[in-house]
């Protein structure tokens, strides 16, 4: 049986963690690495022993199968639209695009496609997420009060300039459409529920070379009438997701611990909690270690192996456009001052 042959196009930042996993698929093989840097692709290329370039005209060759485009927001339309219509299967990197219209433009490819299309969001490579859903899902928080989110690094203030972080209409907003997407996203697969309308405030007072917000503040009805909040900031430090509910609770503090207080026993796969009404704490893999360290939850692997099996993409096109349309419907609570639905 012919390999799946994959390009992944960017090898900046994370992406050289997303190439090494390519090469690890029963059925598939890293074929090519492309960035505009070529001593960079070529860096990767002969570490793993795949071709490279700094064309991407070359992911769109008869013998690729599945493009990863793990380029910059503003480039995610021209090249999601190019590798569809050249009939390639395509995951892209959160977020879908910096504008709803080109959101909108690679969903309707995907729509003409019988190829698979879909989104990579690093959360979901941990483990920790699926007994977190199954707390949820179980009952074993009882009825959900509300929900707390907060996005965070310092990464805004030592950013130089000329970046398209920097780049209001390249990057599609600052930390907010960077950083509280993973949540967004995250929270409304945890609870079931999708956000339904917001209130915002949102500015840049410390990183001014970050063309949109450096930190952001939203309050979020969810359809199922819970509240949350959801925050993001390029100025300061720590991440979490935290769900509160009638019989306790768990606080997910991004690359620290797990803390969880529930009312009954729990066991999962990686929690084992057996004194109800007590405070306890799980260590949870990094970012780092996620891709460290092999788990049956990685958004590369099981992208490649949806595509092998004839199934689906696992994050769909859909609820990355829905996830953009939440970011925008922040900033424009936040530039307007008004309650804004999610349309």
């Amino acid at each position: 049986m012919k390999k799946l042959r994959i390009a992944v196009v960017g090898c900046g930042g994370m992406a050289r963690f997303y190439c090494k996993r390519y090469t690890q698929i029963e059925g598939a093989e890293l074929a090519l690495v492309i960035d505009s840097n070529l001593s960079a692709a070529e860096k990767i290329a002969d570490s793993l022993g795949c071709a490279f370039s700094d064309r991407f005209e070359d992911a769109l060759a008869p013998d690729i199968d599945v493009v990863d485009i793990s380029t910059p927001n503003f480039l995610h339309e021209f090249q999601a639209l190019s590798a569809i219509d050249s009939d390639k299967h395509v995951i892209l990197q959160k977020p879908l695009a910096p504008s709803i219209a080109e959101g909108e433009h690679i969903l309707a490819a995907s729509n003409r496609t019988k190829r698979n299309v879909g989104m990579y969001m690093s959360m979901f490579n941990n483990p920790i997420m699926y007994d977190m859903k199954r707390l949820i899902a179980e009952g074993y928080l009882g009825e959900i009060e509300g929900v707390h989110c907060r996005n965070a690094h310092r990464g805004g203030l030592i950013t130089p300039p000329g970046t398209w972080r920097g780049d209001l209409a390249k990057c599609g907003g600052g930390s907010f459409i960077q950083l509280a997407i993973h949540s967004i996203d995250a929270v409304q697969w945890l609870i079931g529920s999708e956000i339904q309308s917001v209130m915002a405030f949102s500015h840049n007072r410390m990183c001014k070379n970050i063309g949109g917000d450096d930190a952001t503040a939203a309050s979020c009805l969810f359809e199922s009438g819970v509240l949350g909040t959801i925050e993001s900031s390029y100025c300061a430090d720590r991440s979490y997701i935290g769900v509160y509910g009638t019989k306790g609770y768990f606080l997910f503090t991004n690359d620290v611990d797990l803390e969880v207080m529930i009312d009954t026993p729990f066991k999962g796969e990686v929690i084992e909690y057996d004194t109800p009404k007590a405070q306890r704490r799980y260590p949870v893999y990094s970012t780092l270690q996620q891709y460290e360290h092999e788990t049956p939850y990685d958004q590369s692997i099981a992208f490649v192996k949806a595509i092998l099996e004839g199934k689906p993409a696992p994050v769909s096109v859909e609820s990355g456009l829905r996830d953009l349309k939440i970011v925008k419907a922040v900033y424009e609570s936040a530039a307007t001052g008004m309650r804004m639905d999610v349309k």
